[in-house]
Formats: structure tokens, C-alpha cells, sequence
């Protein structure tokens, strides 16, 4: 059965679309602010739960690295020896003592290889400091063999060096602590004299 008034389904169909461009343009606003806040919460957990957690494991095996590859030796008293351990075949017996303490301050410094490897026993990398009660450091100007000669980098398997580090600095000034690194193998030790009594 035909109609009689054919345009009115038209109007009918046109008025059934209108409605659902209606809702359509209503609700995709809010379905998008929907998604936008869903996905920026999805990123935002993930994010910083993945940064949170690379972040600590990334610090956790850098203070691993430093502790095993950088290691810090207890600070002992002028006079007393330490023993350096570096990688398989690397370790260096240490004994420092002041030698003269005006106008800044001359150390004696006794290095025995006692491992099977020779270490670089010379200095000449800026491994030697005196740190101040104000935690400034100076750096020895002068790093020499005990008779004025010229320093052997190489300290060969049982081999013994006594070297002089000179210091300068003002008068003014109070050292704390003398320290020491050397390279052992990968290891780099330090060792540290407590200067205050």
C-alpha cells in the first residue's frame, strides 16, 4: 500500500538521521574526553611506574658498579699500612707518613706490589689529594721519587718504590685527610689517612 503523502517518510528518514547526528554530536565529546583522560591515566601509571622502576635499577647497579669497581678502604692513621685488592693478580701494600708539614706538606709514601700484575704507581692522574676540614682538595704539584729521580709509572711484582707528594696550600688551611687511588686491574681502590689525631 502506497502512501498518500510520499514525502512524509522522507521527512520521517530525514527526522530519524537529524536524531542520530543529534546523539552522535552530544556523546563524541564526551567518548573523546573519555578516551583522552583513560589513555593520559594509562600513560601516567605506566609511565611513571616503568620511569620509577628503570630509575631504580639503573641506581641500584650504578651504587653496585661504584662498590665493587670503586671501592673506598676505611680510613686509617699516618704510619699505618693498607692493603690494596684489585682484579685477579692486582694488589698493592701502602704505608704513608709526613715527612714535613711547612708551607704545605710532604708525605712519604711507601708502594709494594704484592700481586703478579704491575700497576701504574705514579700519580700522574690526579689520584692523590689532601682534603681540608672545609672539604677543598689540593693536589699534589709535585709527585717524585724519594731521591729526586724521575717516577716509574710501572711497579713490577714484588717491587717496592718510595715516592715524596708534595702539597701546597695556605697556611691558613687545616688538611683532614690524605687520599690515595690506584688503578688495580678494572678496580680502582682508595685509600684514606685521617690526618686529625
Amino acid at each position: 500500500m502506497t502512501s498518500r503523502y510520499p514525502w512524509a517518510r522522507v521527512l520521517t528518514a530525514l527526522a530519524g538521521i537529524a536524531a542520530l547526528l543529534g546523539i552522535l554530536i552530544v556523546a563524541t565529546p564526551q567518548l573523546t574526553d573519555q578516551r583522552r583522560i583513560d589513555a593520559d591515566d594509562d600513560r601516567d601509571l605506566s609511565g611513571s611506574a616503568y620511569t620509577a622502576t628503570k630509575n631504580k635499577l639503573n641506581h641500584a647497579a650504578i651504587d653496585e658498579h661504584v662498590r665493587t669497581h670503586y671501592p673506598w678502604l676505611a680510613p686509617v692513621y699516618l704510619g699505618e699500612a693498607v692493603t690494596m685488592t684489585g682484579d685477579p693478580g692486582f694488589s698493592a701494600w701502602l704505608q704513608a707518613d709526613l715527612v714535613n708539614g711547612t708551607g704545605g706538606a710532604t708525605y712519604t709514601l711507601r708502594i709494594q706490589n704484592t700481586g703478579t700484575e704491575p700497576f701504574d704507581g705514579s700519580f700522574s692522574e690526579g689520584c692523590a689529594w689532601l682534603e681540608m676540614d672545609d672539604g677543598k682538595r689540593y693536589y699534589p704539584p709535585d709527585v717524585s721519587n724519594f731521591n729526586g729521580w724521575f717516577v716509574p709509572s710501572a711497579v713490577d711484582p714484588d717491587t717496592e718504590s718510595k715516592i715524596a707528594l708534595t702539597f701546597k696550600f695556605p697556611a691558613h688551611e687545616r688538611p683532614a685527610s690524605l687520599i690515595l687511588c690506584l688503578r688495580l686491574g678494572k678496580i680502582h681502590p682508595t685509600a684514606q689517612w685521617s690526618l686529625n689525631p
